[in-house]
């Protein structure tokens, strides 16, 4: 039996989703807890969740013409799109903001409170977006509930 995948989309949304929610979770955690770790590790999975977020991106673009003239598919694309480019591009800010302030507090290993909290509300939005879009892709993908 020969199996190909048709499509790379579906498996590459794991990875953005997984690990942009799992950087909001350790810049939260570093709010509380001043320890760098908690930088260091928001900071690797936002480098991981957004190469993964791009993957996305770029995946979906086979799909979606695949999919097309589906009436919910028609309907929410655009916003769908919009919304994986927003992530990549908040994505892209966790990980500047992160790596500047990281690297700047390398010497005594901690970070002001205003960095954290700018870390935190960066991995936040990244998140948030990605939870919305991911949302939409799952309307396309099983329709709506009810």
């Amino acid at each position: 039996m020969d199996y190909t995948i048709p499509y790379w989309h579906p498996i590459a949304i794991h990875f953005p989703i997984a690990f942009l929610l799992a950087s909001s979770v350790a810049s939260v955690v570093w709010l509380v807890r001043p320890d760098v770790f908690w930088g260091r590790l928001a900071l690797v999975m936002s480098v991981l969740g957004s190469i993964g977020a791009i993957a996305a991106f770029k995946t979906g673009e086979a799909i979606r013409w695949a999919r097309e003239g589906a009436p919910i598919i028609e309907e929410l694309v655009a916003r769908h799109e919009l919304l994986a480019k927003w992530t990549v591009a908040f994505g892209l800010v966790s990980v500047a903001w992160l790596a500047v302030i990281l690297w700047r507090a390398r010497a005594n290993e901690r970070v002001g409170i205003g960095g954290r909290i700018g870390a935190a509300l960066a991995c936040g939005a990244a998140a948030g977006i990605v939870a919305w879009g991911s949302h939409l892709g799952g309307l396309m993908t099983w329709g709506v509930p009810g």
